[in-house]
């Protein structure tokens, strides 16, 4: 027999960036077809327009957002405001579980005042560590923080789940789902029918993304020297950009490309614009943790920007390598992916080691498991 409207579990589902927003998006299709639950989409508003581009994609509406009226860029600024919106949010709501997904400001706010309230609160990708907890900042801070507090520990690979258990955290509260990204980007690319329009047919074609805080300053100026002097160097390259919003990244483009003819900076593309862009490349150099786990799957091997990566397992695998931010190395590594055939073959697998599509199922059966027991 159906539950009525009043006896229905109220979940909230926090997102805010973009990242998140693709993450969370499949668990949120799952939880609202279920009619035992109430879910809300609780949008934190970091990225308001490249978010939205997400949920236009999935079919997806928001229930409530905040308006955060940040005044700078400070870390403790937006945490402020954050718990203040949070805590406003849960007294007016009274939820019955929270579910946020990664290592951001937001997630680690959302749990923070969940504990503050005694609120159940669900981690989606939990377990991912590098054991440097200034790197990457803050972001390895906010996921070792949230571990302390969740009741359910969603876990996308195995390794994830062993650095819970290693760390001391209630075997449990810990669940190996899966990535819910890989179920995200199931459901999209079997939508794509025609190639990106930023492809060129006699190139080697290679997506660059470059936009993480710990990136910003020498690291960032390495990066995109490397990525000049590539160009240079191979003029069969068509090196795509798209360039990310925050003012730190963008001040430093037009200094390194603005007469770099293979090098196309543009726009932040939607969802479903980068799965079509990443599907017709024949490499990803990028500091995002996102494409490192969405390119191995479409086949698309990776160079990894950054001194450490929480998916190890992208390495583990031989589906990437993992060039650091020194110039010299990022051109060693991509000159081998470009100049040798075979070397670039024995990357090209299109296969996932986070999952099988079926996360965000997983993540729902496990929840009304904890609901039944409650």
């Amino acid at each position: 027999m159906q539950e009525s409207f009043l006896t229905k579990k109220k979940v909230l589902v926090f997102a805010g960036t973009r990242p998140e927003m693709i993450k969370v998006a499949p668990v949120i299709r799952k939880f609202k077809e279920n009619p035992s639950l109430q879910t809300l989409l609780v949008h934190t508003g970091q990225h308001d327009t490249l978010a939205d581009q997400v949920l236009n994609d999935f079919d997806i509406q928001v229930d409530c957002r905040f308006s955060l009226n940040r005044t700078t860029n400070s870390l403790s600024e937006l945490t402020s405001l954050l718990l203040e919106k949070t805590q406003a949010l849960y007294d007016q709501q009274k939820p019955d579980l929270v579910l946020s997904q990664g290592d951001t400001t937001s997630v680690f706010c959302a749990g923070l005042a969940c504990f503050y309230n005694r609120i159940p609160f669900g981690h989606i990708e939990a377990g991912l560590r590098t054991e440097d907890i200034a790197s990457p900042f803050p972001e390895e801070f906010n996921r070792r923080a949230v571990s302390l507090f969740s009741q359910l520990n969603f876990c996308p690979t195995k390794r994830a789940q062993e650095n819970l258990l290693r760390s001391g955290i209630n075997k449990d509260s810990i669940f190996l789902t899966g990535n819910t990204v890989i179920d995200s980007l199931k459901y999209i690319a079997e939508k794509l029918k025609v190639k990106s329009p930023w492809i060129k047919k006699d190139a080697f074609n290679i997506l660059f993304t470059c936009h993480r805080r710990e990136n910003f300053g020498d690291k960032q100026g390495q990066i995109l020297q490397a990525m000049a002097e590539l160009c240079a160097q191979f003029p069969q390259l068509n090196v795509i950009f798209p360039v990310h919003p925050n003012p730190e990244v963008k001040k430093n483009v037009s200094r390194f490309f603005s007469s770099v003819p293979n090098m196309q900076l543009i726009d932040p593309l939607d969802y479903k614009g980068i799965v079509q862009l990443l599907k017709d490349c024949q490499l990803t150099i990028t500091d995002s943790g996102g494409l490192q786990e969405e390119a191995p799957f479409l086949g698309v091997p990776v160079v990894v920007i950054r001194e450490e990566t929480e998916r190890q397992e992208v390495i583990e695998a031989g589906l990437g390598v993992l060039a650091g931010t020194d110039k010299n190395r990022i051109l060693a590594e991509v000159s081998r992916f470009v100049t040798e055939a075979s070397y670039h073959r024995q990357f090209v697998k299109h296969m996932s080691p986070f999952g099988d599509g079926h996360a965000s199922q997983k993540i729902l059966d496990i929840t009304l498991n904890f609901f039944s027991k409650a």
